[in-house]
């Protein structure tokens, strides 16, 4: 079963409600920051950068919360938010990281003409 490490008010949002939105079975296991849990080593083993989310499905671990988000849209199509276009599903991370920033304005420097 897929098992989401996760705490509150933190990025694990974005994959806790993608997998309550896909129905398909899976567990929760809070990680406490207040008592530095992710800097633990049984954490620091499964998520050797010590962040918040982890997601555990199967032999696969992932720790990156857009790479998390990928997974589960790749594992359930009706959910895929990704384009189908290769280029455009290629560019995708990077939005969804731009978007994570809120501190500064993204900007598409690769593409020509902007």
């Amino acid at each position: 079963m897929t098992e989401l490490h996760y705490y509150p008010s933190n990025a694990s949002f974005a994959p806790h409600i993608l997998l309550e939105e896909i129905g398909a079975p899976f567990s929760l296991r809070l990680v406490d920051r207040s008592n530095n849990e992710h800097k633990s080593a049984a954490y620091l083993q499964l998520n050797p950068n010590g962040l918040i989310p982890t997601l555990v499905d199967g032999d696969l671990v992932l720790y990156e919360t857009a790479a998390i988000l990928m997974h589960l849209a790749d594992r359930h199509p009706g959910f895929a938010p990704a384009p189908g276009c290769r280029q455009d599903r290629d560019a995708l991370p990077q939005g969804i990281r731009c978007h994570r920033r809120r501190r500064r304005p993204c900007r598409d420097r690769g593409r020509a003409g902007r």
